[in-house]
């Protein structure tokens, strides 16, 4: 695995009280993004639209100094998702040796209690890789419409839930 700068974590499950999550720069997502999401691109692929719109925010649990988990948000609907509060969720990736320990739950609920309490939120979007819309489902996203291919990157499905 490439280092990318991100430490060694412990093996297990590490205690609530040993990670926080904070807001973070979309520069800073993009080692995670690039590791788990854009593998074998350049890593200018982890730079996204929005990105740096005041209405964007970026968000990361960390374990001790090194973040694991990060995701992204942003104010933008979609025939799904009409309201005028409507978010996007966008680049949530868990680092792979920590996959599997609630880290990437403990973050999703964290963004989407922050996006309904305080950022207005009244429904939240996203496109998912197929192989991470059960964990979505879990927390109240469903499936709107047919399963579709990003080329290069894989199976998606749109998936829209009510905060």
């Amino acid at each position: 695995m490439t280092d990318y700068g991100l430490g060694r974590a412990p093996d297990g499950p590490v205690p609530a009280e040993h990670t926080n999550i904070r807001l973070i720069s979309a520069e800073q997502t993009w080692p995670l993004r690039h590791l788990v999401l854009r593998t074998g691109r350049p890593l200018s692929t982890c730079r996204w639209e929005g990105d740096d719109l005041p209405s964007a925010h970026h968000f990361a649990l960390f374990e001790g100094a090194e973040p694991v988990v990060v995701a992204s948000m942003y104010h933008r609907g979609h025939e799904a998702a009409p309201s005028p509060d409507s978010w996007q969720l966008r680049g949530m990736a868990c680092r792979p040796d920590r996959q599997g320990h609630g880290l990437g739950t403990r973050l999703l609920v964290h963004v989407l209690d922050a996006c309904r309490s305080q950022y207005g939120g009244r429904m939240m979007w996203c496109n998912a890789r197929m192989r991470a819309s059960s964990l979505y489902r879990r927390y109240g996203f469903r499936v709107w419409g047919d399963e579709f291919t990003i080329p290069g990157i894989g199976a998606h499905c749109l998936m829209v839930r009510e905060l």
